[in-house]
């Protein structure tokens, strides 16, 4: 999931380079809600999936998610500080984390994530 959203956020970037300012200004808001509710909808299907798939601990692996959401969140950062504002950045791994806790929460048929956390 992560290198779809990764492929979809380059190609809107390069058909559209105002969804994605490189130059410090701001975003136009209604690409600002469309990247950060994508974002959402990509962590929560990620994490839904990663959970659907998974073999073990439910828990432990939705983690090791949010881990890799937080991580590449932080490169992202590292790399737009000064092309992009920093709320907008802090917002996308925000909206990410939110993503992975929610997908990672929702039921999977057969799996219980609080008895698999126990074994």
């Amino acid at each position: 999931m992560a290198v779809l959203v990764m492929l979809i956020f380059l190609v809107l970037g390069i058909i559209f380079p105002k969804a994605f300012p490189s130059d410090g200004a701001f975003p136009r808001i209604p690409w600002v809600i469309f990247i950060l509710i994508w974002n959402l909808v990509a962590s929560i299907a990620g994490a839904y999936v990663t959970s659907l798939i998974c073999r073990g601990s439910r828990v432990k692996h939705v983690l090791a998610l949010l881990t890799v959401v937080v991580v590449v969140g932080l490169i992202v950062l590292a790399g737009n500080v000064h092309k992009q504002p920093l709320w907008y950045l802090v917002a996308q791994i925000v909206t990410g984390v939110i993503g992975v806790m929610i997908g990672g929460s929702l039921p999977v048929q057969g799996k219980d994530p609080r008895a698999q956390g126990q074994q």
